[in-house]
């Protein structure tokens, strides 16, 4: 029994989790300006700033889920920008992250979307075979 897969695991946890406090400490030590500037670039509110790296401070799910249903995700960046800032925001801020990030590790992320999905509905329309 080799212990690569457990110790490779909890390394990239740590990792995250380190990400993750590099990264607050860096928005905490903004000074107010900068911090609404941010938020205004990202198109959010800086509660929803603040929401956002207290979460899972990305949209790597979003990606995948895009990728697993079939949508061209440059294409849909080019053609509905504002679209994909809230999906990417909504996705930021996503509690259920978790659950997402491993049914998509594990495959079991259907392609008609989970339901707990923060942008189901959404995504369900973008889904190619639905237009």
């Amino acid at each position: 029994m080799t212990l690569d897969a457990p110790v490779t695991a909890m390394r990239e946890k740590i990792a995250r989790w380190v990400e993750k406090f590099r990264m607050l400490n860096e928005l905490n030590s903004l000074d107010g300006p900068t911090r609404a500037q941010i938020a205004h670039e990202l198109c959010v509110s800086e509660a929803e700033l603040q929401t956002i790296a207290d979460l899972s401070m990305n949209a790597e799910g979003l990606e995948r889920v895009l990728d697993l249903i079939g949508v061209d995700r440059a294409q849909l960046e080019k053609d509905e920008p504002a679209l994909m800032a809230d999906l990417r925001r909504s996705c930021a801020m996503c509690r259920d992250w978790k659950e997402c990030k491993h049914d998509l590790d594990a495959g079991a992320f259907s392609k008609d979307i989970e339901d707990y999905c923060v942008n189901s509905d959404v995504l369900r329309q973008l889904r190619p075979e639905a237009h």
